[in-house]
């Protein structure tokens, strides 16, 4: 149980599994939309740029993005690959941000894992058999996002997504980018 959320007991779904299904693809595809606008207003040249010493900056975001649903994978397909550690070491939470771009993967690859394993998170949940959303995630998950099963965890995922969108916001307005959303 989370320690923050008594989750009710659920005896029956309150819409149909393809509707979640549905709901959870249009969810991860706005919210990617979102950041994907967000990035827009900001060159690549400032991608840096932090609004506060301790603020995240955009390739870190993006960075954390991928590396956040590479993890999801693993809850979502047992074959999935394994984190690399230094991926973690350089974008996972809690992880100590660097101003030097050398200090990580160019951007270009970071954007091209950013839409690989988005991909994959939206083929699985189109190929899955629907029953596979109501799986319990395992209990780690379950502090982290505050859900129950699998479909509680993709939306958390979309969540995610949208709560570093604002932080994109933020380097957006002190360059003086014009409004992405």
């Amino acid at each position: 149980m989370n320690n923050l959320i008594d989750f009710p007991k659920r005896t029956s779904h309150p819409m149909s599994m393809s509707m979640v299904k549905k709901n959870l693809i249009q969810l991860l595809k706005i919210s990617r939309l979102n950041i994907l606008g967000a990035m827009k207003a900001i060159p690549e040249h400032k991608i840096l740029v932090r609004p506060a010493p301790t603020a995240n900056h955009a390739l870190w975001i993006l960075g954390h993005i991928a590396w956040s649903d590479a993890n999801f994978l693993t809850i979502l397909k047992a074959d999935a690959p394994k984190v690399e550690p230094s991926l973690k070491q350089m974008f996972g939470t809690g992880s100590t941000l660097s101003d030097t771009i050398t200090e990580y993967p160019p951007f270009s690859e970071i954007k091209k894992e950013l839409s690989r394993y988005r991909k994959e998170i939206l083929n699985w949940i189109d190929q899955s058999d629907e029953k596979a959303l109501d799986v319990a995630i395992p209990d780690k998950w379950r502090e982290f996002a505050g859900a129950e099963n699998i479909a509680g965890a993709l939306t958390f995922c979309a969540w995610h997504e949208n709560y570093h969108c604002g932080q994109l916001s933020v380097v957006r307005a002190l360059i003086g980018g014009k409004a992405a959303i």
